[in-house]
């Protein structure tokens, strides 16, 4: 939407068309474009034989952290019991690969998954190592990897440290 232009669009279909943009979280700059402000664009669609509706609500974090993890948990899984902990692997054709991790120990962890050796890819997290403090069966995204071009070849590798100690390294598998 950003940068529309409004011919075509007059009197009140221009104030109708504005008033809609405005609640689904867009604003309109000094130059007469739109920009999208603080929402994620959406389309909902329900088909229904009988008569609903629809009420906005407010926001819940933990189902917006449940709507990020689940996919990556329902992805290809490896167990490494020797050093406790599990990996997940999502992978979403060619546009990415998400990598979870889940401490297995009964102690809290430092985790390290450094993506360092991936080739043409960006991380979500804007650099390739990425270490959290984790719980006992604490799962965590680490990484949601992407393609920097989608014209270009692309492949991604991950390794990953575990710790007790101040993190920062330890074991490896």
């Amino acid at each position: 939407m950003e940068g529309m232009v409004r011919s075509g669009v007059e009197g009140e279909g221009m104030r109708t068309l504005s008033e809609t943009l405005m609640a689904g979280g867009y604003e309109m700059d000094n130059g007469g474009r739109w920009k999208l402000l603080n929402a994620l664009p959406a389309i909902m669609t329900v088909h229904t034989s009988v008569e609903c509706s629809v009420t906005e609500g407010g926001s819940n974090s933990l189902a917006f952290r449940d709507a990020v993890e689940l996919p990556v948990m329902n992805g290809d899984s490896e167990m490494s019991l020797e050093h406790g902990f599990k990996t997940f692997v999502s992978v979403n054709g060619h546009n990415g690969v998400s990598l979870g991790v889940q401490n297995m120990r009964r102690n809290d962890v430092y985790v390290l998954v450094d993506v360092d050796g991936s080739e043409g890819t960006i991380s979500h997290r804007g650099t390739s190592r990425a270490e959290e403090k984790m719980k006992p069966g604490e799962f965590k995204v680490m990484h949601h990897l992407t393609p920097e071009r989608q014209d270009e070849d692309w492949n991604w590798t991950y390794a990953v440290a575990i710790s007790e100690g101040a993190g920062r390294g330890g074991k490896a598998s």
